[in-house]
């Protein structure tokens, strides 16, 4: 038989129905099961940027903290320094007058001088907070308890 006469049998039969019933709907769901990959990809792809995105605000959150911490330690740093120079210095004024008793200006100096490491360490101590990348830490949580519900569902499947 010719190709002319196999085309003109078929015209007449039509297509064979079986292999167009199951190309169809073979057809059809792979591609919705590609597109539910691509929409599932985007998603992902979406979360990540978000997560990275607060990652590196957090991150800007603890470096300013932890700059001001660092300023407030150097504070007191530099008060317990003056506390040292200025009981030395007491003792030599004391030892020098007679109208105070040399034990009393050097406990008045270094009572002023822990007053003011006292207060540094009172201004740094809540800084210290910001250093926890709590945001972050609570959308990992989410993220994690999300994957493991997630895990459970199909599980039970």
């Amino acid at each position: 038989m010719s190709d002319n006469a196999q085309a003109a049998a078929q015209a007449q039969t039509g297509p064979d129905p079986t292999t167009t019933a199951t190309a169809d709907p073979a057809a059809e769901v792979a591609q919705a099961l590609g597109q539910q990959a691509r929409a599932s990809a985007q998603a992902a792809l979406g979360a990540g940027k978000a997560l990275g995105q607060l990652l590196a605000a957090d991150l800007a959150l603890a470096g300013t903290a932890g700059l001001h911490l660092l300023l407030w330690a150097g504070a007191a740093l530099v008060l317990a320094g003056s506390a040292w120079l200025l009981l030395m210095a007491a003792a030599v004024a004391a030892l020098q007058t007679t109208g105070l008793p040399w034990w009393l200006a050097l406990l008045l100096a270094a009572l002023l001088s822990l007053a003011g490491v006292a207060l540094a360490g009172w201004q740094a101590k809540p800084l210290l907070q910001h250093l926890r990348l709590t945001a972050t830490r609570r959308q990992l949580a989410r993220l994690g308890q999300a994957a493991a519900a997630t895990d459970k569902g199909s599980a039970c499947d």
